[in-house]
């Protein structure tokens, strides 16, 4: 039988509204917003992987389809006006990277919403116990963020890290 693991943190952290940034929500971002979110994950990713080397860890490598993962979670939260790990209908991580294909050993996500700057997402994390044991956890290797510039329970930005460790 399959040993399965999951690392799950039930923490989630808003920023408060009047932090939240000046993006328009609704519907997909423009062209040139898309670029610079893109650019905005890829930094969070570096900041993390730097955060890791720091302590003497690996660093985490992207993961397509964990991005993936990220964003179906983050579209949902949109849409549903909801932050949380699992979806009104019961939809959780594990449903996320078997809908993204991803076999995984080990898996965990952080969320965030309102923080403006990929350093301060990582600085919310890095202060939260639970969102920081994911961040530092040696048994995962790959990682996938979305960020989505829509307001939920009226934070404005939505972060999604998806962290997990293939199966094989």
């Amino acid at each position: 039988m399959k040993s399965l693991s999951i690392i799950f943190s039930l923490c989630a952290m808003i920023a408060l509204p009047a932090l939240a940034d000046g993006l328009a929500g609704g519907g997909s971002p423009a062209p040139g917003v898309a670029e610079r979110l893109d650019r905005e994950e890829r930094k969070l990713l570096e900041l993390i992987n730097g955060y890791r080397r720091a302590r003497g860890l690996d660093p985490l490598v992207w993961d397509e389809r964990l991005a993936d993962a990220a964003d179906a979670h983050n579209q949902s939260m949109a849409r549903g006006d909801y932050f949380a790990h699992c979806s009104p209908d019961g939809t959780c991580l594990p449903d996320r990277l078997a809908a993204a294909g991803y076999d995984f050993a080990a898996a965990a996500e952080n969320l965030a919403a309102g923080q403006r700057t990929p350093l301060s997402v990582l600085r919310a994390w890095r202060d939260s116990p639970g969102h920081n044991e994911n961040l530092l956890a040696e048994s995962l290797t790959h990682a996938g963020i979305d960020l989505d510039p829509r307001q939920v329970r009226g934070a404005r930005r939505l972060w999604t890290l998806v962290l997990a460790r293939p199966a094989r």
